[in-house]
């Protein structure tokens, strides 16, 4: 039997980790404004490399840290919960670069300050991952997936090409 002080706490739940979700990107992107804009502009030139490469970081993280978790030994199980706690390191960035990328294209729309339009896009892909079973089985998944690897190139840091010009 479901009492309704349960069902508040879940909504009550939902809310706060909603709200806590907002607030760590916006605090990513004020503190890290370099590292967010790296990982907006490779999820801008490459989205489906982007995904992919989430989709592999995130799939073979999660397998790897279930298995050490899953291992009798207690310094396993610490490394498996450090993996999952890194992985939620980059997609933290990622989600950060998301956002902006989503708040740019707001801003294109309606005349908003940088900030007003980063607090949009974030809170527009919050919400669409409430969109029941389209945005819990299908949105959340992607975006989760996008963020890692755009959270990897914000996180990594552009490469460094070194470039040998020869002069005859």
């Amino acid at each position: 039997m479901v009492v309704s002080g349960d069902v508040l706490a879940v909504i009550a739940a939902i809310f706060l980790i909603s709200l806590s979700t907002w607030a760590a990107m916006v605090a990513l992107a004020a503190l890290f404004p370099r590292r967010v804009r790296q990982g907006q502009d490779a999820l801008s030139a490459a989205p489906g490399r982007t995904l992919v490469v989430g989709l592999i970081e995130t799939v073979t993280t999660v397998a790897l840290a279930l298995v050490l978790a899953n291992a009798t030994a207690p310094l396993a199980k610490v490394l498996g919960a450090v993996l999952l706690f890194g992985l939620f390191f980059v997609a933290s960035f990622g989600l950060a670069s998301v956002a902006s990328l989503v708040g740019a294209h707001l801003q294109e729309v309606d005349t908003v300050n940088a900030y007003q339009a980063f607090s949009r896009g974030a809170a527009v892909l919050i919400v669409a991952c409430w969109l029941p079973f389209l945005g819990w089985f299908l949105f959340t998944p992607i975006l989760l997936s996008v963020a890692v690897g755009a959270g990897w190139k914000a996180v990594r840091g552009p490469r460094k090409v070194t470039v040998r010009v020869e002069t005859a």
